[in-house]
């Protein structure tokens, strides 16, 4: 598909547009995580790349050792492209690779085939990109254990550090839902679990519900986003939580450029809610301090919190004591459930 420069040029210009309304808005904030997001941002030309990049270090303070991932399709093959982007400064690569298995990837309609994929996956290497994370799809009625297979064995033939997981959903509107396709939850229950077996014999670690990492390479950004950490996000229906609101720009790109006029394009401001907090904190396996959540949320909630967890629902799959609580990995494809008593 050929790339409208013009289209680029613009949305390079009011990224850093935003960028600039931060900088006199805040003053030169400290960030120490980077993500390019999007699917395909490696495809923007250099010299807008080159143009972001000095802008996020003139109007951001990044601190020296910052995780700077990119999201990257295969297909866009250049050796010249990737060793610039990491002169640039990017140190992470998150591939969207779906599947190692050809019939996998036709039937979701990829345009990438298994040789795409390999031989993008050399060249990331070869430009010197060793934390490299790669995404799974799975759940899809006619594609089972076998097709999974063909997939996590291709982890031993590359240094791969880390491994995102995408259960199927159907859309509606999407060509799965129009076809009448349906997801058997017995049956992506029993994949997950393939998953989880497969993956902790190859020394990943698990530490998020379809998040898995080689030690020390877990993803500092995905962090920051299941902690609530702060966060900004530049560019249309890009998400933020910064100074306790959480807030998004607008989807719709014309809206995000009327918007952008001398003020930050900021919409749908709410201070934080139980819901989404908890349906997001419990996913990662990391202590949840009863103490934060009294700050955030009162005592009274805290309260109930408590009340409800020494009911002993869970059956052990959620482990608590005084100070904190968290979901066992046990318990990771529970976590719903979990949610709903919660709540």
């Amino acid at each position: 598909m050929p790339v409208d420069r013009d289209r680029m040029a613009l949305f390079s210009n009011n990224l850093i547009q935003e960028m600039a309304l931060y900088y006199e808005t805040y003053g030169r904030i400290n960030v120490n995580s980077i993500y390019f997001g999007g699917g395909t941002p490696n495809v923007l030309p250099l010299q807008w790349l080159d143009q972001i990049f000095e802008s996020i270090h003139r109007y951001f303070k990044v601190v020296p050792g910052s995780e700077i991932s990119m999201e990257m399709n295969p297909g866009v093959h250049s050796n010249v492209k990737l060793a610039h982007l990491v002169r640039l400064g990017i140190n992470r690569a998150s591939i969207g690779a779906q599947s190692f298995n050809g019939t996998v990837l036709k039937d979701y309609g990829r345009n990438h085939d298994v040789l795409d994929l390999k031989m993008f996956m050399t060249q990331v290497f070869e430009a010197g990109l060793d934390n490299v994370s790669i995404d799974i799809i799975f759940g899809h009625p006619s594609h089972g254990i076998r097709e999974l297979s063909t997939s996590l064995n291709v982890l031993n033939n590359y240094p791969i550090k880390h491994v995102s997981l995408y259960g199927l959903t159907i859309e509606e509107g999407t060509p799965f839902y129009i076809s009448n396709l349906t997801v058997n939850d017995d049956q992506q229950a029993d994949e997950y679990e393939y998953i989880q077996n497969s993956l902790m014999s190859l020394n990943f670690h698990q530490y998020e519900v379809s998040n898995f990492a080689k030690s020390g390479f877990q993803s500092q950004h995905n962090i920051k986003y299941w902690t609530f950490s702060p966060t900004i996000g530049l560019g249309p229906g890009a998400h933020s939580f910064f100074q306790g609101y959480r807030y998004s720009n607008d989807h719709d790109y014309a809206n995000y450029l009327l918007n952008l006029h001398g003020k930050l394009p900021q919409s749908n401001s709410l201070k934080m809610d139980w819901l989404e907090y908890i349906s997001t904190r419990l996913r990662y396996i990391s202590p949840i301090y009863f103490k934060q959540l009294e700050h955030f949320f009162g005592r009274q909630k805290i309260d109930k919190v408590r009340k409800i967890l020494n009911k002993n629902v869970f059956n052990n799959i959620v482990y608590q004591n005084n100070e904190y609580f968290y979901i066992k990995k046990e318990g990771l494809a529970l976590v719903d459930e979990v949610v709903c008593y919660l709540i």
